[in-house]
């Protein structure tokens, strides 16, 4: 009896036998103990597999973790575009981005998509906040064991937690990891060579509190340096069990990655092109002083956590409220029932509340959800609205009103605070 055994498989059509039934059986015997011999061993053979893949994957991803944690400095340039499900990837939703620091104390950061551009600069001794499309910019002094570009005693807010989310984001890459697994080798163009990269698929754990969602990740890293040159993440999400998941895409496409290289001192300096205005704050014709309500209010574009748009323009003749806040804040914690309560009083009288967070928005909706908060919230994890309204600390709460300009600004929170709002209110015409 002669058998052949091809690719896992029994072929048929190429067994020969001496013409007597003792041989068929034992051939057919054999077969079935083959066949059970093969289905106990595949199992195990491609589960070894599996497990090699996710060791590997952990591997790299923790790798790349310990790379972005020792960084002394960096340069990024990246450019992002989003989609979600239904949509084309267009103009309206690509991101260009700029990220530079060399620690301690310098930074630079440029954004720029469709709605806006801003550039925020630091030398460790001056920040600049810079306005493209207004020829304007802010400057001031940087106060040691104070404001460093943002960041307060109070927490991260807006400036300097945009400038480091990137490294924080990848610092954490192997950070609940359901599954990893390592898919192939490609090559990415950076700066126009062709960089062989270790391409990696993840699965996150869900932590989000309110509802299913499900977000994977996959990630072209530098063979070489252990950084990441690429990344197309998808989120998908249900509003409820018996909703169809919504799908949002991103892409990053990195176009510059250095690391750890001299950066010269200029590039944390603004040299403003000369027909550039130094302002207090942005909307301002000069830095003359002017009052709070002659200020008018800087436009944004953003999105709440139920996928509405708000323009800050579109509201015109209505009185609006921003509060920026963050789960981790215990002032905002302590706040935000006052909040809640003006917009419940005020909603059918004039007033928009919008709330402002930097966060994740699984997060945001979590806390949210969990502390029964129904208005609105806006998701700025690019931090563009914090720079544009100079938030350097949370919780801030700024009334704009009906024409557009700023009437009133509270940062922190105290007994008196919304007794100093319902006041503030009042003049703007809403009581």
């Amino acid at each position: 009896m002669r058998l052949w055994m091809t690719g896992g498989k029994l072929p048929e059509g190429r067994v020969s036998f001496d013409g007597n039934e003792r041989s068929r059986a034992a051939y057919q015997a054999g077969q079935s103990i083959l066949w059970v011999v093969w289905i106990a061993i595949l199992p195990a053979l491609t589960g070894n597999s599996s497990r090699q893949e996710r060791s590997q994957a952990e591997q790299l991803l923790q790798e790349v973790g310990r790379t972005y944690r020792n960084l002394r400095s960096y340069h990024f340039e990246s450019v992002a575009t989003n989609a979600t499900e239904g949509e084309k990837n267009d103009e309206r939703m690509k991101t260009s981005l700029v990220i530079a620091a060399v620690t301690p104390g310098k930074m630079r950061v440029e954004i720029k998509d469709s709605t806006m551009s801003l550039w925020v600069l630091s030398d460790g001794k001056t920040r600049w906040i810079y306005s493209p499309p207004l020829k304007q910019y802010i400057k001031k002094p940087v106060v040691p064991g104070g404001d460093d570009g943002g960041e307060t005693s109070e927490g991260k807010a807006g400036l300097n937690s945009a400038a480091s989310r990137l490294v924080e984001v990848y610092s954490r890459i192997a950070d609940n990891v359901k599954e990893g697994r390592l898919l192939s080798e490609e090559s990415v163009e950076l700066e126009g060579k062709r960089i062989a990269c270790h391409v990696v698929q993840v699965k996150y754990a869900d932590t989000h509190a309110d509802g299913p969602e499900e977000l994977s990740k996959t990630f072209w890293i530098d063979k070489n340096r252990y950084l990441v040159l690429r990344e197309v993440s998808i989120l998908k999400r249900r509003a409820n069990p018996l909703a169809s998941p919504s799908e949002i895409r991103r892409t990053i496409n990195f176009t510059l990655v250095r690391v750890n290289e001299p950066i010269p001192e200029s590039f944390f300096v603004l040299t403003p092109p000369a027909e550039a205005k130094e302002v207090e704050g942005f909307g301002q014709p000069g830095s003359t002083g002017d009052s709070a309500s002659e200020v008018e209010a800087a436009d944004f574009t953003l999105t709440d956590l139920q996928g509405q748009t708000f323009s800050l323009r579109g509201l015109r003749g209505k009185a609006v409220l921003l509060n920026f806040w963050a789960t981790w804040c215990g002032p905002c914690r302590d706040e935000m029932p006052y909040i809640e309560k003006l917009y419940r009083d005020f909603r059918n009288h004039g007033l928009v509340v919008l709330g402002v967070n930097d966060e994740e928005p699984e997060v945001a909706q979590a806390f949210l959800a969990e502390n029964e908060l129904t208005f609105p919230s806006l998701m700025d994890e690019r931090g563009e609205s914090y720079w544009l309204y100079q938030v350097t600390g949370i919780p801030t709460t700024i009334l704009i009103d009906k024409e557009g300009k700023i009437a009133a600004r509270m940062v922190g929170y105290s007994s008196r605070s919304e007794d100093f709002l319902r006041a503030a209110l009042k003049k703007v015409g809403i009581e």
